[in-house]
Protein backbone atom coordinates (compact mmCIF):
# COMPACT_ATOMS: atom_id res chain seq x y z
CA UNK A 1 0.00 0.00 0.00
CA UNK A 2 1.63 3.13 -0.67
CA UNK A 3 1.64 6.25 1.19
CA UNK A 4 -1.32 9.12 0.13
CA UNK A 5 -0.99 12.25 1.98
CA UNK A 6 -4.61 13.44 0.44
CA UNK A 7 -5.58 10.25 2.72
CA UNK A 8 -4.00 11.18 5.51
CA UNK A 9 -5.78 14.86 5.41
CA UNK A 10 -9.36 13.39 5.07
CA UNK A 11 -8.19 11.00 8.36
CA UNK A 12 -7.19 13.78 10.38
CA UNK A 13 -10.09 15.77 9.66
CA UNK A 14 -12.70 13.05 10.34
CA UNK A 15 -10.67 12.32 13.62
CA UNK A 16 -11.08 16.23 14.20
CA UNK A 17 -14.29 16.37 14.24
CA UNK A 18 -14.50 13.11 16.37
CA UNK A 19 -12.71 14.88 18.94
CA UNK A 20 -14.27 18.29 19.25
CA UNK A 21 -17.78 16.79 18.78
CA UNK A 22 -18.85 19.19 21.54
CA UNK A 23 -16.68 22.76 20.45
CA UNK A 24 -17.93 25.26 17.60
CA UNK A 25 -16.77 23.89 14.26
CA UNK A 26 -16.50 25.65 10.73
CA UNK A 27 -14.48 24.89 7.64
CA UNK A 28 -11.59 27.49 8.54
CA UNK A 29 -11.40 26.29 11.78
CA UNK A 30 -10.85 22.40 10.98
CA UNK A 31 -8.39 23.22 7.74
CA UNK A 32 -6.85 24.98 9.90
CA UNK A 33 -5.97 22.11 11.94
CA UNK A 34 -5.19 19.68 9.16
CA UNK A 35 -3.05 22.06 7.89
CA UNK A 36 -4.78 22.97 4.45
CA UNK A 37 -6.89 25.61 2.98
CA UNK A 38 -10.45 25.55 3.58
CA UNK A 39 -10.97 25.39 0.00
CA UNK A 40 -8.51 22.30 -0.74
CA UNK A 41 -9.79 20.80 2.35
CA UNK A 42 -13.53 21.29 1.31
CA UNK A 43 -13.05 20.22 -2.32
CA UNK A 44 -10.96 16.35 -1.63
CA UNK A 45 -13.14 15.82 1.32
CA UNK A 46 -16.46 16.04 -0.88
CA UNK A 47 -14.47 14.25 -4.03
CA UNK A 48 -13.43 11.26 -1.52
CA UNK A 49 -16.04 10.79 0.93
CA UNK A 50 -19.42 12.54 -1.59
CA UNK A 51 -20.32 14.42 1.50
CA UNK A 52 -19.81 18.41 1.89
CA UNK A 53 -17.40 19.12 5.12
CA UNK A 54 -20.15 21.09 6.42
CA UNK A 55 -22.99 18.62 6.50
CA UNK A 56 -20.38 15.83 7.76
CA UNK A 57 -19.49 17.86 10.51
CA UNK A 58 -22.79 19.12 11.41
CA UNK A 59 -24.50 15.77 10.94
CA UNK A 60 -21.95 14.16 13.57
CA UNK A 61 -22.27 16.95 15.61
CA UNK A 62 -26.24 16.53 16.29
CA UNK A 63 -25.60 12.76 15.96
CA UNK A 64 -24.16 13.19 19.31
CA UNK A 65 -26.94 15.93 20.48
CA UNK A 66 -29.49 12.74 19.78
CA UNK A 67 -27.63 10.91 22.12
CA UNK A 68 -27.30 13.40 24.71
CA UNK A 69 -31.24 14.19 24.58
CA UNK A 70 -31.71 10.12 24.95
CA UNK A 71 -29.33 9.29 27.58
CA UNK A 72 -29.06 12.58 29.64
CA UNK A 73 -30.93 14.58 31.91
CA UNK A 74 -30.11 17.98 30.29
CA UNK A 75 -32.30 20.76 29.43
CA UNK A 76 -32.51 21.57 25.71
CA UNK A 77 -30.72 24.54 26.11
CA UNK A 78 -27.65 22.69 28.25
CA UNK A 79 -27.26 20.46 25.00
CA UNK A 80 -27.53 23.39 22.69
CA UNK A 81 -24.85 25.60 24.26
CA UNK A 82 -22.74 22.57 25.25
CA UNK A 83 -22.49 22.10 21.66
CA UNK A 84 -21.60 25.67 20.20
CA UNK A 85 -25.11 26.73 19.72
CA UNK A 86 -25.48 30.17 20.45
CA UNK A 87 -29.51 29.95 20.65
CA UNK A 88 -32.17 26.76 21.44
CA UNK A 89 -33.68 28.15 18.61
CA UNK A 90 -31.04 27.53 16.05
CA UNK A 91 -29.78 24.45 17.28
CA UNK A 92 -34.04 23.02 17.24
CA UNK A 93 -34.28 24.73 13.58
CA UNK A 94 -30.55 22.62 12.71
CA UNK A 95 -31.81 19.07 14.56
CA UNK A 96 -35.24 19.62 12.71
CA UNK A 97 -33.63 20.12 9.47
CA UNK A 98 -31.45 17.51 9.78
CA UNK A 99 -34.16 14.87 11.23
CA UNK A 100 -37.18 15.98 10.56
CA UNK A 101 -38.56 16.59 13.67
CA UNK A 102 -38.02 18.93 16.57
CA UNK A 103 -35.60 17.42 19.88
CA UNK A 104 -38.46 17.82 22.23
CA UNK A 105 -40.51 15.83 20.63
CA UNK A 106 -37.95 13.65 20.04
CA UNK A 107 -37.04 13.53 23.47
CA UNK A 108 -41.19 12.86 24.23
CA UNK A 109 -41.64 10.33 21.29
CA UNK A 110 -38.51 8.81 20.43
CA UNK A 111 -38.43 7.25 17.05
CA UNK A 112 -36.27 5.40 14.39
CA UNK A 113 -34.23 8.15 12.80
CA UNK A 114 -31.52 7.61 10.23
CA UNK A 115 -27.91 8.84 11.27
CA UNK A 116 -24.68 9.98 10.11
CA UNK A 117 -22.56 7.18 10.88
CA UNK A 118 -18.36 8.30 11.35
CA UNK A 119 -16.52 7.83 7.87
CA UNK A 120 -14.26 4.60 7.58
CA UNK A 121 -12.05 5.55 4.51
CA UNK A 122 -11.49 1.24 4.33
CA UNK A 123 -13.31 1.63 0.96
CA UNK A 124 -10.47 3.78 -0.94
CA UNK A 125 -7.91 2.10 -2.72
CA UNK A 126 -4.46 3.41 -2.85
CA UNK A 127 -2.66 3.79 -5.78
CA UNK A 128 0.91 5.70 -6.16
CA UNK A 129 0.06 9.73 -5.72
CA UNK A 130 -3.88 8.80 -6.53
CA UNK A 131 -6.97 7.47 -5.09
CA UNK A 132 -9.80 5.40 -6.05
CA UNK A 133 -13.08 6.02 -4.56
CA UNK A 134 -15.97 3.37 -3.67
CA UNK A 135 -18.28 3.86 -6.42
CA UNK A 136 -21.62 5.27 -6.61
CA UNK A 137 -24.43 4.66 -8.87
CA UNK A 138 -26.07 6.99 -11.35
CA UNK A 139 -29.04 7.32 -13.92
CA UNK A 140 -28.39 10.27 -16.39
CA UNK A 141 -30.52 11.45 -19.15
CA UNK A 142 -29.66 11.17 -22.47
CA UNK A 143 -27.50 13.43 -24.05
CA UNK A 144 -25.02 14.41 -26.73
CA UNK A 145 -21.31 14.33 -27.34
CA UNK A 146 -19.37 16.34 -30.16
CA UNK A 147 -15.58 15.94 -30.98
CA UNK A 148 -13.17 13.11 -32.68
CA UNK A 149 -13.33 9.46 -33.41
CA UNK A 150 -10.34 7.53 -33.33
CA UNK A 151 -9.46 3.74 -33.73
CA UNK A 152 -7.99 2.12 -30.96
CA UNK A 153 -5.89 -1.41 -30.53
CA UNK A 154 -4.97 -2.97 -27.85
CA UNK A 155 -1.63 -2.25 -28.46
CA UNK A 156 -2.52 1.39 -28.76
CA UNK A 157 -3.77 1.00 -25.83
CA UNK A 158 -0.37 0.11 -23.78
CA UNK A 159 1.92 2.68 -26.11
CA UNK A 160 -0.64 5.68 -24.04
CA UNK A 161 -2.16 6.59 -26.91
CA UNK A 162 -6.09 7.22 -25.69
CA UNK A 163 -4.30 9.65 -22.85
CA UNK A 164 -2.77 11.28 -25.89
CA UNK A 165 -5.63 11.71 -27.77
CA UNK A 166 -7.18 12.82 -24.52
CA UNK A 167 -4.12 15.63 -24.37
CA UNK A 168 -4.29 16.35 -28.11
CA UNK A 169 -8.05 17.12 -27.68
CA UNK A 170 -7.77 19.22 -24.55
CA UNK A 171 -5.33 21.94 -26.11
CA UNK A 172 -5.64 21.68 -30.10
CA UNK A 173 -9.42 20.88 -30.91
CA UNK A 174 -12.14 21.43 -28.04
CA UNK A 175 -12.07 24.86 -29.08
CA UNK A 176 -12.94 24.35 -32.82
CA UNK A 177 -16.56 23.57 -31.19
CA UNK A 178 -18.85 26.43 -30.98
CA UNK A 179 -21.46 26.44 -28.01
CA UNK A 180 -20.49 23.33 -26.16
CA UNK A 181 -22.82 22.72 -22.99
CA UNK A 182 -19.30 23.53 -21.01
CA UNK A 183 -15.67 24.33 -22.74
CA UNK A 184 -14.20 23.08 -19.08
CA UNK A 185 -15.29 19.52 -19.53
CA UNK A 186 -13.80 16.57 -21.13
CA UNK A 187 -15.72 12.90 -22.41
CA UNK A 188 -13.55 10.08 -23.52
CA UNK A 189 -16.63 7.52 -25.02
CA UNK A 190 -15.57 4.27 -26.10
CA UNK A 191 -17.42 2.32 -28.43
CA UNK A 192 -16.43 -1.35 -30.07
CA UNK A 193 -15.31 -1.81 -33.11
CA UNK A 194 -17.54 -4.73 -34.47
CA UNK A 195 -14.84 -5.76 -36.94
CA UNK A 196 -12.36 -6.06 -34.39
CA UNK A 197 -12.76 -7.82 -30.79
CA UNK A 198 -9.18 -6.32 -29.86
CA UNK A 199 -9.80 -2.90 -31.27
CA UNK A 200 -12.39 0.22 -30.24
CA UNK A 201 -13.44 3.32 -31.37
CA UNK A 202 -12.85 6.23 -28.60
CA UNK A 203 -14.38 9.80 -28.44
CA UNK A 204 -12.57 12.63 -27.84
CA UNK A 205 -15.48 15.34 -27.18
CA UNK A 206 -17.82 17.86 -25.53
CA UNK A 207 -21.25 17.53 -24.03
CA UNK A 208 -23.35 19.74 -27.05
CA UNK A 209 -26.96 20.25 -27.63
CA UNK A 210 -28.65 21.03 -31.18
CA UNK A 211 -26.93 24.69 -30.87
CA UNK A 212 -23.76 23.42 -30.57
CA UNK A 213 -21.38 23.88 -34.37
CA UNK A 214 -19.12 21.45 -34.79
CA UNK A 215 -16.61 21.36 -37.72
CA UNK A 216 -16.83 19.19 -41.00
CA UNK A 217 -14.67 16.59 -39.57
CA UNK A 218 -16.43 16.12 -36.02
CA UNK A 219 -19.04 13.86 -35.13
CA UNK A 220 -21.91 13.60 -33.39
CA UNK A 221 -22.61 10.82 -31.14
CA UNK A 222 -25.97 9.98 -29.04
CA UNK A 223 -25.65 8.73 -25.43
CA UNK A 224 -28.52 6.99 -24.14
CA UNK A 225 -30.42 7.41 -21.29
CA UNK A 226 -28.55 4.91 -18.78
CA UNK A 227 -27.78 3.73 -15.44
CA UNK A 228 -24.11 3.87 -14.27
CA UNK A 229 -21.39 2.92 -11.72
CA UNK A 230 -19.15 5.60 -11.17
CA UNK A 231 -15.82 5.03 -9.81
CA UNK A 232 -13.91 8.50 -9.18
CA UNK A 233 -10.22 8.91 -9.56
CA UNK A 234 -8.12 11.38 -7.90
CA UNK A 235 -4.46 12.11 -8.06
CA UNK A 236 -1.88 14.52 -6.76
CA UNK A 237 -1.09 15.53 -10.41
CA UNK A 238 -2.32 17.71 -13.20
CA UNK A 239 -4.85 15.51 -15.39
CA UNK A 240 -2.83 15.60 -18.36
CA UNK A 241 -0.64 13.40 -16.65
CA UNK A 242 -3.33 10.80 -16.95
CA UNK A 243 -1.49 7.66 -18.50
CA UNK A 244 -2.61 4.11 -19.49
CA UNK A 245 -1.28 2.81 -16.39
CA UNK A 246 -3.60 4.57 -14.33
CA UNK A 247 -6.61 3.65 -16.83
CA UNK A 248 -5.74 -0.39 -16.46
CA UNK A 249 -5.55 0.42 -12.73
CA UNK A 250 -8.94 1.31 -12.59
CA UNK A 251 -10.03 -1.20 -14.90
CA UNK A 252 -8.87 -3.86 -12.85
CA UNK A 253 -10.15 -2.53 -9.79
CA UNK A 254 -13.62 -1.94 -11.71
CA UNK A 255 -13.31 -5.81 -12.61
CA UNK A 256 -12.73 -6.84 -8.78
CA UNK A 257 -15.51 -4.94 -7.44
CA UNK A 258 -18.42 -6.23 -10.07
CA UNK A 259 -16.81 -9.70 -9.68
CA UNK A 260 -16.91 -9.01 -5.88
CA UNK A 261 -20.75 -7.99 -6.45
CA UNK A 262 -21.98 -10.65 -9.10
CA UNK A 263 -25.30 -8.73 -8.71
CA UNK A 264 -24.13 -5.73 -10.51
CA UNK A 265 -23.85 -6.57 -14.16
CA UNK A 266 -22.40 -4.34 -16.43
CA UNK A 267 -22.13 -3.65 -20.57
CA UNK A 268 -19.72 -4.58 -22.31
CA UNK A 269 -18.95 -1.00 -23.82
CA UNK A 270 -20.32 2.38 -23.64
CA UNK A 271 -18.60 3.86 -20.49
CA UNK A 272 -16.74 6.99 -20.45
CA UNK A 273 -14.33 9.27 -18.98
CA UNK A 274 -15.45 12.51 -17.68
CA UNK A 275 -13.41 15.29 -16.39
CA UNK A 276 -14.27 18.83 -14.99
CA UNK A 277 -11.20 21.02 -15.40
CA UNK A 278 -12.83 23.60 -13.09
CA UNK A 279 -11.85 21.15 -10.39
CA UNK A 280 -8.72 20.12 -11.20
CA UNK A 281 -4.89 21.95 -11.34
CA UNK A 282 -1.36 21.05 -11.52
CA UNK A 283 -1.23 19.31 -8.88
CA UNK A 284 -4.67 17.84 -8.36
CA UNK A 285 -7.16 15.66 -10.86
CA UNK A 286 -10.53 14.38 -10.65
CA UNK A 287 -11.97 11.98 -12.85
CA UNK A 288 -15.01 9.83 -12.67
CA UNK A 289 -15.45 6.47 -14.63
CA UNK A 290 -18.68 6.19 -15.94
CA UNK A 291 -19.68 2.12 -16.61
CA UNK A 292 -23.58 1.39 -17.86
CA UNK A 293 -25.00 -0.98 -16.15
CA UNK A 294 -27.47 -3.88 -17.83
CA UNK A 295 -30.82 -3.55 -15.36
Amino acid sequence: MTYNPTLKYIQDTIDYIEDNIDSPMDADTISSHVSLSTSYLKKIFKAITDISLIEYARARKLNHCLKLLSESSMTISQIAFQNGYDYEQSFSRAFKKQFGLSPKYYRDHPKEIKITPKLDLSFIFEIKDALIVKPVFKRLPAFKIGGLRHHVTLEDKFKYKPSRLARDFHFNHKKSIQNPVRNNDYYGYTLPDPLDDMATYYYTGLKITEDSILPDRYQAIDIPEQTYIVFRFIGNFDPIDITWEHLKTIWDYRDKYLRDNPDIKKCDYGYFEYIDSRKCSKTYCEMDIYVPLNL
